[in-house]
């Protein structure tokens, strides 16, 4: 029997990271920014719900896509949107998924707060703009 994970009952618990929307604030005009997630349906929700409406032109999350995480397609759907190849992208992730995702979509990949291969492991939002810039 598969478990539901009521996300509004568990907002009052979460809490945005520190220096993600000035991390946001500096990427917004010069990169397309997207969502890339395994949530189903409560990824607007939790954009509502931290003041990030308008940084992300594309919401991708499992609900939208045949196949999720690992499979590439919800990154080539972000491509697709984008109008971009693999290599004019960049993923930031902190999973196994995001990585095997990253790969196999042929996206260069940054690992966030997490020891996985990649391009480069960052602690801090901020530290993407290095990668970026």
């Amino acid at each position: 029997i598969g478990k539901t994970i009521r996300y509004k009952e568990l907002m009052p618990y979460m809490r945005r990271e520190e220096g993600l929307v000035e991390t946001l604030q500096a990427l917004q005009g010069k990169v397309d920014l997207a969502v890339c997630t395994n949530r189903a349906s409560s990824m607007e929700m939790i954009i509502d719900d931290f003041g990030l409406q308008g940084f992300f032109g594309c919401v991708m999350t499992a609900g939208k896509v045949q196949n999720p995480k690992p499979h590439p397609e919800p990154l080539l759907k972000v491509l697709d949107y984008y109008e971009v190849t693999p290599q004019e992208a960049l993923f930031v992730g902190d999973s196994q998924v995001d990585m095997q995702a990253a790969s196999a979509a042929g996206v260069p990949f940054v690992a966030y707060k997490n020891d996985l291969p990649a391009l480069g492991v960052i602690r801090r939002h901020e530290q993407v703009l290095d990668y970026v810039f």
